[in-house]
This record gives structure tokens, sequence and C-alpha cells, in this order.
């Protein structure tokens, strides 16, 4: 008898292992400030001065900063290979004059998978490119 309640509850176990990801917890209702840029071995810190936020709804996103530059489009994420995609990508005139607004920009175009959790997201196009946020 304990040998069957072992097995049941190996099966059990076995089966609620689960390798992917809650992309709703992630990335839905979180307002993301971005900490920085990482491109190799350089890490570019987000100004002092000025917030950059993205905040991702169903299907599309809007990235903005304290001085008015906005960034949307469209983003799609797989939570098993941990793909990403930003599609439809827009920017408002402030954004195409702010150079941090700009590179988050290109991130967002060649952005290719993510990683995090609840608490930080990387967003990136290869393993030592990316770019950092933390929920605020």
């Amino acid at each position: 008898m304990k040998k069957v309640i072992w097995m049941i509850c190996m099966t059990i176990a076995l089966c609620s292992c689960n390798d992917s990801d809650d992309i709703n917890e992630i990335f839905m209702n979180r307002n993301w400030t971005l900490s920085f840029f990482q491109e190799g071995t350089t890490r570019t810190p987000s100004p002092e001065k000025e917030n950059y936020i993205i905040r991702f709804y169903e299907g599309s996103f809007v990235a903005s900063s304290t001085n008015g530059a906005e960034i949307t489009g469209n983003w799609s994420a797989d939570n098993k290979t941990r793909d990403f995609a930003c599609t439809n990508i827009r920017t408002n005139s402030k954004a195409e004059s702010d150079a941090t607004a700009g590179k988050m920009t290109t991130f967002l175009r060649k952005a290719t998978h993510y990683e995090g959790d609840a608490n930080w997201l990387k967003i990136k196009q290869t393993d030592n490119v990316y770019m950092q946020f933390y929920n605020r």
C-alpha cells in the first residue's frame, strides 16, 4: 500500500513540473522601469533624471519616458521557448530626438527572447545584448 501511495505522489509531482513561464504574471499589469542596457561587456545605465517605463497589454505595449517620449507597438512571447518579438513599432517626435528612447526602439525591433519573473525582465537580442527592467 505504501508503495502505491508513493508511486501516486511521484506521478503527481512529475506531472506538475512545468518549464514554461506564466506570460501574464511576467508581462501584464506591471510598470517595467528600464535599469540598463547590456551590450557585451558594456553596461549603460538608464539616465538618472528620466524614467523609461514599458507596460504590456494584451498584444500591445507602450513605452514612455518622463520627458514625453513614447514608443508603441505589438508584442508576442512564447512561454516555453521564451521567444519574444515586437512588431509595428511606432515612435512620437520626442522619442525620435531622445537617445535612450532611440536605443530602446532599436532593442525592441531586434528582440528575440526574454528572461524574467514578476520582479525583473530582460528583453534580449542575444545572451549578452539586452535591456533589463525592474518592476516598479
